[in-house]
């Protein structure tokens, strides 16, 4: 899917994910959020979306601290991987939430309950690639005592911090999760995996959008409404800016991209995935990975990434 959204610098709102400006017109026909104890659409749709802009920025801001000051390549600072573990752990519930949340904006439009309408197995359908990856990530977390450790590989030129989810094998060897890592011996790396959760934003806002069309048909007028504080033209730059540099397996998966454009008082953002092919890396080809667990009092044996 590719999508751009163009705006003016003065209306930086209209950048973000599509639905937040769907959902602004006036339905002139029932809708039944009371009735199921729901925010109006709109309203739970920026509750939502609000607080993921946050926490990628979150991310982001750690991110940039860890990175100037290539942070993890003297193991004495281990002990501060939480300044990159917890934001993204929020960021990832943040993401799960929203998929819910998303399934409740299309409740205010049925009286009877969403699941089994056709809105919701569409909806589900288009992005069930995305969200078997995300729900699969925060159930472990949830419900398997799953924990994000932190990894970053480096050299001289590079440095590329990243995180992989925790679980337990049938031997009892603590490393990276079998349903979630491939083979149970890779990891994400930020660089991409921001560029990945950032893509499906979108993608899924758009899936949002085109339903809610549907469902409601010539019954919307446009509206004005009070803008979120949301900076999207600037958190997308934050995200394009990262460097396109990727773990070694991830280099053979599609690109998730993102790219910002501004000419005049024209702005606009585009998220691609697959996006271009990553250009070949030319640098030193040996470097090191520095891996961080954290005992458990008990557990011995450990599978590192890569």
């Amino acid at each position: 899917m590719d999508i751009t959204r163009t705006s003016t610098v003065e209306d930086d709102s209209r950048l973000g994910p599509e639905g937040g400006e769907t959902l602004t017109a006036d339905f002139n026909q029932p809708l039944y959020n009371a009735e199921y104890r729901l925010r109006p659409p709109l309203a739970l749709y920026n509750v939502s979306i609000g607080g993921i802009a946050s926490a990628f920025n979150d991310v982001l801001d750690s991110l940039d601290g860890v990175t100037s000051q290539r942070l993890f390549t003297d193991s004495n600072n281990i002990g501060n991987d939480k300044l990159l573990l917890e934001p993204q752990e929020r960021l990832l519930y943040r993401l799960m939430e929203h998929w819910d949340d998303c399934t409740n904006v299309l409740q205010c439009f049925h009286k009877e309950r969403v699941k089994g309408t056709q809105a919701y197995k569409r909806f589900n359908k288009a992005n069930s690639v995305y969200r078997d990856h995300i729900g699969r990530v925060v159930n472990s977390l949830k419900h398997s005592q799953g924990r994000l450790r932190l990894m970053v590989a480096y050299n001289e030129i590079i440095y590329v911090p990243g995180y992989f989810v925790e679980g337990i094998d049938e031997k009892g060897v603590l490393g990276p999760h079998l349903n979630i890592h491939d083979d149970g011996t890779t990891g994400f790396s930020f660089a991409r995996d921001l560029r990945y959760h950032f893509c499906n934003l979108y993608f899924l806002s758009k899936i949002l959008s085109d339903i809610v069309i549907d469902l409601t048909g010539n019954s919307r007028t446009p509206r004005v409404v009070g803008s979120t504080n949301e900076k999207w033209y600037r958190l997308a730059e934050r995200i394009a800016d990262l460097p396109s540099v990727f773990y070694r397996d991830e280099r053979k998966k599609p690109v998730p991209w993102v790219e910002v454009h501004q000419e005049s008082d024209i702005q606009s953002v585009r998220v691609s995935y697959p996006g271009p092919v990553l250009p070949v890396w030319y640098g030193p080809k040996k470097g090191k990975i520095l891996v961080v667990f954290r005992g458990d009092g008990e557990s011995r044996t450990f599978r590192f990434p890569y």
